[in-house]
């Protein structure tokens, strides 16, 4: 058994690994492994521990004052993924990447085209031009679809900086039971 804290941008959060589920994926369980988690989420009134607040600088601060009576929220994972699993082949179709430039950076734009060419697949690239007083979206032809995965990851944000690179999967939503919509 294991109790595994995940981290992104936006937090961190508590997985608890069962003894069959850390059988199976005990290999990818290591420090800033990049993995895909699916479990159940459970919630609860914790009044000892502090709830995460908002992530500074891609570290999640505890307030343990303002949040003594917080919901802590954990996982129960019941499978876990290394990022290049075959099986994650249906998250990778419909997923999209999108890249953060400075104004400051675009004469990276060459050697981020080099990169963008080594990992070509089939997800569409998106990047974001941060100016003094907006964001430009600038949506890339399908010649520039890529692979998703942690080489591109380190590829870009070793040009571009940390938290440049980012994976956004497209979900759709689940049809309405029939028994909501009679309602």
């Amino acid at each position: 058994m294991a109790f595994v804290t995940l981290e992104d941008l936006s937090g961190t959060c508590e997985v608890v690994v069962f003894a069959r589920t850390f059988e199976e994926c005990a290999e990818l369980l290591r420090p800033d492994q990049v993995i895909v988690v699916r479990g159940r989420v459970q919630a609860g009134r914790n009044g000892r521990a502090a709830a995460p607040a908002p992530a500074q600088n891609g570290a999640a601060v505890a307030d343990e004052d303002e949040h003594a009576d917080s919901e802590q929220v954990s996982v129960i994972a019941e499978q876990v993924y290394g990022l290049e699993d075959v099986r994650l082949a249906a998250w990778r179709r419909n997923s999209r990447v999108r890249l953060r430039l400075s104004a400051g950076q675009q004469h990276l734009l060459p050697p981020l085209r080099a990169i963008l060419s080594r990992h070509r697949g089939d997800a569409p690239v998106i990047i974001q031009v941060q100016g003094s007083r907006s964001v430009d979206e600038i949506v890339l032809g399908a010649e520039w679809s890529v692979e998703p995965g942690p080489a591109l990851e380190r590829a870009v944000e070793s040009l571009l900086g940390d938290s440049a690179y980012r994976v956004e999967v497209e979900r759709q939503r689940a049809p309405e039971r029939e028994n909501a919509r009679r309602r």
